[in-house]
């Protein structure tokens, strides 16, 4: 059970599917990690839709902490939207690159 995908819904209506293992912590003090993905793709404070060479991602961010951010990508793949990648406290100059070629949805 642990290892099967989980599905939360992103302020727009779009099923998000968590796949296991995607978002794991990285930082001892970042343990709700679970918690904090769905935090992030249910709450976000920023949604960025980005297509480069023919793939469609979206980036989900929002502050988990007053010390940590979360900024999770996810990929359209086989009709469904699949977390990709996740990244802990990512830096300006990432979010910087991906609203310049992005498209905001919300935030």
């Amino acid at each position: 059970m642990a290892d099967e995908a989980r599905m939360e819904k992103d302020p727009l209506g779009n099923s998000i599917f968590l796949l296991p293992d995607v978002c794991m912590p990285v930082e001892k003090a970042f343990l709700y990690t679970n918690e904090a993905a769905t935090t992030v793709i249910t709450r976000p404070a920023m949604v960025v839709e980005v297509t480069e060479n023919g793939i469609k991602s979206r980036f989900y961010y929002r502050s988990i902490e007053w010390q940590h951010t979360m900024l999770i990508e996810v990929r359209f793949n086989d009709n469904r939207w699949e977390t990709y990648r996740c990244i802990e406290n990512p830096s300006s100059d990432v979010l910087a690159e991906i609203v310049n070629k992005g498209r905001h949805l919300l935030g």
